[in-house]
């Protein structure tokens, strides 16, 4: 088989109409401010120095005489590392937003002598601006003073931007001094647009400031210098947004620029973190800094309306990736309305500053983001045990250990020192199981040397590929077969046609060791990426739940034993099954919940339990749960449930001398979300179960198969499998209706708000399937998208 290119796919990211933007770097412009040597007289240090010879970055911006103003940070020692620098506060000028007119020699604030400053400023200096203005002219910066022991949110005003008079921390008296010593960042001062300015509101009658770093909160003022948290009932810092596993904010969400009133609401622009490891957004680098926006209700500003599911801005130039932060920086923090367009300045990679605009007038979309190769591969564990799983292991020759199983071949992504090893057999072989037929187009995987250098590569292998069965004979010739690469670290097979499966065989030579003569030793594999799109379903007749998504649970003895091996239609390997603890007091409910991807009419629910393959005992009791509505997944804990979109359709206890429990309904039940539960006694301590089988049949109320929620709105789509670039259409519509498009893993890919006479959006996605959910008012469509 020979090579076949494949080339990074981008999705178009389409905003609703609530949020800012696109923005869009003008052309030749950025960075539009760079470090210089620039000389100054340091009060603090009593030397002149290089004041901002290092970094320049993450400005605030306002307006004064009909000029942007840009605020800027600045470092003065390249030497150091990130937070061992003196930060300072530069001075620019723009008349068109886009072009400096004017650059102050010297920073306009900067730690100095003052009580205020040596208290909180000494030796850090003064950090990230954010800067606001009122109606007569009275410009209020929030700015992070650093001491080099606890970072304090701190509040400066002036009245020519140059002059600043320092108040001291914004929350030193609030709540009798109580957060005095918080370590704080980031405040946005609430704004609006009047009279073509945009100003200083106040909301409820005080004015507003979204802040914070880890997670978004809110404090009120009446004077602009002292600043009062909000609190929740229990007396605690009322937190509004926090970080999403899976999502380009799942590290932290730090506020941006001031928000700004709308007709929609409050929107915040706020700086997103992804996180590392299990929780980080696949889609975008590990520690990438991105942008995001959440809409706040107007009459209760603490209330989310709205928020992005990816960010409307992101790094994609090379300024923005390389620098002092290299993970790749775009962090907000000036946003000004000018001219009739709206300005964001932004610090990239803490090294430089750029601008991107937004024109009202001509909206663009957010930034897109890549698919890329990695979007077509299949055989990824779901981070954190929470997805679609695609391959699952049916089979296989052996493993030297518990922690050597074939399972980790798809979890390198995850934990990349993880590994299959079989030392036992002369020819090591692993069956896949696929959930549904897929068109596989290439297979990469990582062999010993890549991680143990002591050990050796394999030098042949074989991969077959089935429709049909695990016989050889339905394996037949194999469709990649390589000799003589014991010299490879990293297998890379791609085919020229792609070639379709459900089963996959993959079978090798044994390594030789590097250290003692050569000596045949076996295989050690950090990782498989399978590449594929979806071509057709298993007809497995009544059965619904196979291949489906986990949303949640709670408990799992470890990696390998998470409620996914639930799903795999696998019901008697003894190392394939959901392992959980015994039901303690601070944790009685053991559950899990599941997406079914589509309404069906349930019928019945099968369990295969414990003494189908070990010895323990089965479960004696549960409950399973049935839904339309997703369930708010925050409001489910080991304790309680506080969702009341549930339907309770089995309540059961006494069930443990049955090792295959059916449950059988009386009437079908409508629903697309299930949660079981397990708070009865478990014995011994841990329960462990093989298979949850749901049964049942697709939902039909007349609208192509797929339920709309009220008569006010037919929102079925259609056409159902189209070609990529394609316009994906909905029914008639009264009212703005909302469409996102989801990934097999429950990751958001594209979305689009549709005016009431927009019926239709085109769908520039790779092919492969994907879940499509509209929304109208309270009607709501779902439909699973076949993209070819």
């Amino acid at each position: 088989m020979g090579v076949a290119a494949l080339a990074p796919v981008q999705a178009e990211n389409t905003l609703p109409d609530w949020a800012l933007g696109g923005f869009v770097r003008p052309e030749g412009v950025n960075p539009l401010i760079e470090p210089k040597e620039s000389l100054f007289d340091c009060p603090m240090k009593g030397v002149t120095l290089k004041w901002e010879c290092a970094d320049t970055f993450n400005p605030a911006a306002t307006v004064k005489d009909g000029k942007v103003v840009i605020l800027y940070r600045a470092e003065d020692d390249p030497t150091a590392g990130i937070g061992g620098r003196t930060s300072r506060i530069g001075y620019a000028e723009s008349a068109d937003g886009i072009t400096i007119s004017e650059r102050s020699a010297t920073p306009v604030f900067y730690p100095d002598n003052s009580a205020v400053s040596k208290t909180y400023e000494w030796k850090g200096g003064c950090e990230d601006p954010r800067v606001a203005v009122t109606e007569d002219g009275l410009y209020v910066m929030t700015y992070t003073s650093w001491n080099n022991s606890i970072a304090r949110l701190s509040i400066a005003t002036s009245r020519d931007l140059k002059n600043w008079e320092k108040q001291g921390p914004a929350f030193l008296t609030a709540h009798n001094g109580r957060f005095k010593d918080l370590f704080c960042k980031s405040g946005s001062i609430v704004t609006e647009v009047k009279d073509g300015r945009q100003v200083i509101a106040k909301v409820n009658g005080k004015y507003l400031m979204y802040w914070g770093e880890n997670y978004v909160a809110a404090a009120t003022s009446t004077d602009l210098v002292n600043w009062e948290p909000v609190l929740d009932e229990n007396g605690e810092l009322l937190k509004l947004i926090t970080p999403r596993a899976k999502h380009f904010d799942s590290n932290l969400t730090e506020c941006g620029p001031p928000a700004v009133i709308t007709d929609k609401g409050i929107v915040l622009l706020y700086n997103g973190k992804n996180a590392s490891g299990n929780d980080q957004d696949q889609r975008f680098a590990a520690n990438t800094y991105s942008a995001g926006q959440v809409l706040f209700d107007k009459a209760n500003p603490y209330k989310v309306l709205d928020r992005l599911a990816v960010p409307f801005f992101r790094p994609m130039a090379d300024f923005e990736k390389s620098g002092q932060y290299a993970a790749g920086t775009v962090f907000i923090e000036g946003l000004v309305f000018h001219g009739g367009k709206w300005y964001l300045y932004y610090g990239c990679a803490d090294s430089k500053v750029g601008v991107a605009v937004y024109d009202p007038a001509n909206p663009a979309p957010g930034d897109p983001f890549e698919l890329g190769e990695d979007s077509d591969v299949i055989s990824n564990y779901p981070p954190n045990g929470t997805g679609k799983r695609v391959a699952f292991v049916h089979s296989y020759s052996g493993k030297a250990g518990d922690g050597e199983h074939p399972f980790y071949l798809f979890y390198s992504k995850i934990d990349a020192g993880r590994k299959w090893c079989e030392i036992s057999n002369e020819h090591p072989w692993v069956i896949i199981e696929l959930s549904d037929y897929y068109n596989l187009s290439r297979f990469v995987w990582r062999d010993a040397t890549t991680r143990e250098p002591q050990n050796g590569n394999v030098p042949e292998y074989w991969i077959y590929v089935s429709t049909t069965g695990t016989s050889d004979a339905d394996f037949g010739e194999p469709v990649i077969h390589k000799t003589e690469q014991g010299d490879v670290e990293v297998k890379d097979d791609r085919l020229d046609i792609p070639v379709e499966a459900r089963y996959i065989k993959f079978v090798t030579s044994r390594g030789y060791r590097r250290d003692n003569g050569d000596r045949e030793n076996g295989i050690r594999i950090y990782g498989m990426d399978i590449y594929g799109t979806y071509s057709r379903p298993i007809d497995r007749g009544d059965v619904i739940s196979v291949g489906k998504t986990i949303l949640k649970f709670h408990d799992a003895t470890n990696e390998r034993e998470q409620p996914l091996n639930l799903l795999d239609d696998v019901k008697n390997a003894a190392d394939n099954k959901w392992c959980f603890f015994r039901g303690a007091e601070q944790d009685p409910n053991k559950y899990f919940v599941l997406d079914l991807e589509g309404q069906f009419d349930i019928s019945k629910f099968t369990i295969t339990d414990c003494r189908n393959n070990e010895g323990a005992d089965n479960l004696r009791g549960y409950q399973i749960f049935v839904s339309k509505e997703c369930p708010n997944l925050d409001e489910i804990s080991p304790m309680a449930d506080g969702n009341t979109c549930w339907e309770t359709v089995i309540d059961t206890n006494n069930r443990g001398d049955e090792a295959t429990k059916t449950d059988e309904l009386s009437r079908p039940v409508t629903g697309r979300y299930v949660k079981f539960v397990s708070n009865r006694d478990v014995n011994p301590f841990t329960a462990r179960v093989f298979e949850f089988t749901v049964h049942g049949k697709p939902h039909t109320s007349g609208t192509t198969g797929i339920e709309a929620a009220s008569a006010s709105a037919d929102l079925g789509f259609y056409p159902t499998t189209l070609a990529s670039g394609e316009s994906l259409s909905i029914g008639a519509h009264t009212s703005t209706a909302h469409i996102a498009v989801y990934d097999l893993q429950g990751r958001p890919v594209a979305s689009a708000t549709l005016a009431p006479e927009a019926t239709s959006m085109p769908l520039p996605l790779a092919p492969g399937l994907y879940i499509a959910r509209a929304t109208c008012g309270t009607a709501t469509s779902t439909a699973r998208l076949t993209v070819k």
